[in-house]
């Protein structure tokens, strides 16, 4: 276990100091137990090269507006100024951006951040130089690790819930309207949402559904987001980007079938995906999207895909776009010229975004990017994609679907209902979905 000495230095009494201690393993549910604020859970989906969770608070930054990824970078710039010690290089910092282009974008220093990565794992704590001397703070830190490895299983049981769902109908009219903009030729793709409410018996215990919906995608990316009294819980199939040195990721994520139970009839599926012209059309505008924005960044880019990412429910369109740069962009640089891509606004972006200022209500954080970075401009986000926020005795669910020319008000409604499955899952609810692709054929 680390103990304070020389290696510190001599910082001010008042100074930030960035420092390792040792872990034998991170449990994602533990972690989240002892408090996390945050958590990204890549290490069996197609999340990155680090799993990161975030406990408390040592320095938070807020921006706002059209610029706000460029104004975070300069803000995170300074913070790490601020941070000395032997793990300074190490400091992380977690959060992310609501849908919204001009919307918040929030990041936080935990005081705390576990790291699960090639390095094996650790946790860099970011505290006060006289902290560092105190028998209350090697407290803490026996605290960390012992809780960081202790499995726990969820012991609270989720309440019931009762679904307020009337926006099947106007996510329907929104669908119709979306294809009439599309047949005026001004728009390609338009991505419209739906959102489910769900007012639940009582408190739902954050750990527990943070817990279900991880088990119920295990393929997929785990993200955990706390904000006052409102978690947002997902599990998240789709990279915004990736970055690590001079080499970068994007997915472009698009086209969708249902997964079914029995093998020939998911077969069957899969083979229509893939020769879906609809689809296809769908997924090419995402595609050369991501492509061109990191093309206009520098990179020499090259395209993996198209192929299908699997999920319990659901089978996607799924291109990996690699891109080579002599010094590539910070992440959050990079996340800014793809976030909003058309996977979860549409195509040209700026009208997609006109149509669903007008005909969409706010989503928040759905469809928003969260993720965690250093200094050193390496880190990875993922889209907030099959989530469920809770908040005290209410929960929200969204699921949006994809519009081009030759869409089905009818399937794109059915589409959004197994979308759905995830955040029902982790609430406790019935899972619709799982009705659906049994009846399908």
């Amino acid at each position: 276990m680390w103990g304070p000495g020389a290696e510190l230095g001599r910082g001010a009494p008042d100074a930030l100091m960035a420092v390792e201690v040792p872990l034998g393993v991170i449990d994602p549910d533990a972690a989240v137990a002892l408090g996390a604020g945050f958590a990204f859970d890549a290490r069996s989906g197609p999340g990155g090269f680090a799993s990161v969770y975030g406990i408390g608070e040592a320095a938070r930054i807020e921006v706002a507006g059209v610029d706000r990824w460029r104004r975070a970078r300069e803000r995170a710039a300074s913070v790490a100024r601020t941070v000395g010690g032997p793990a300074a290089a190490d400091v992380c910092f977690v959060g992310g951006a609501v849908f919204a282009p001009d919307g918040p974008a929030i990041f936080v220093v935990p005081r705390w951040t576990l790291l699960h990565d090639e390095r094996g794992c650790r946790a860099i704590l970011v505290a006060r130089a006289r902290e560092l001397e105190t028998s209350g703070f090697q407290d803490e830190v026996r605290a960390i690790v012992d809780g960081a490895a202790r499995r726990r299983a969820p012991r609270r049981p989720l309440p019931s819930g009762v679904v307020s769902d009337h926006g099947a109908s106007a996510f329907t009219d929104r669908v119709v309207a979306a294809l009439a903009s599309i047949a005026r030729g001004e728009a390609e793709k338009i991505v419209v949402g739906r959102k489910v409410v769900v007012a639940l018996d009582g408190p739902a215990d954050p750990t527990t559904a943070w817990a279900r919906i991880r088990a119920s995608e295990p393929t997929a990316i785990g993200l955990l987001w706390r904000s006052g009294e409102s978690t947002l819980v997902a599990a998240s199939p789709e990279r915004l980007v990736v970055r690590r040195g001079a080499d970068v990721i994007a997915d472009a994520l698009a086209g969708t079938a249902p997964r079914l139970a029995d093998e020939a009839a998911d077969r069957q599926a899969r083979d229509g995906l893939r020769a879906s012209d609809k689809d296809l059309r769908e997924h090419r505008v995402v595609t050369q999207a991501v492509e061109r924005a990191l093309a206009a960044a520098g990179g020499a880019t090259r395209l993996e895909g198209p192929g299908l990412r699997s999920l319990r429910t659901l089978h996607h369109l799924a291109t990996e776009v690699h891109a080579r740069f002599e010094v590539a962009p910070h992440v959050l640089d990079l996340a800014g010229a793809l976030h909003p891509t058309p996977a979860v606004a549409g195509a040209p972006t700026a009208a997609a975004l006109r149509f669903l200022a007008e005909h969409e209500p706010d989503r928040g954080w759905f469809t928003g990017a969260l993720g965690w970075f250093r200094g050193n401009g390496d880190g990875a986000f993922a889209v907030i994609l099959r989530a469920a926020r809770i908040e005290r005795r209410v929960a929200e669910l969204f699921a949006g679907t994809g519009i081009v020319r030759g869409s089905r008000p009818d399937l794109e409604l059915r589409e959004t209902e197994v979308k759905l499955a995830a955040g029902r899952r982790a609430l406790g609810l019935s899972d619709r979905a799982a009705e659906l692709s049994e009846g399908a054929t």
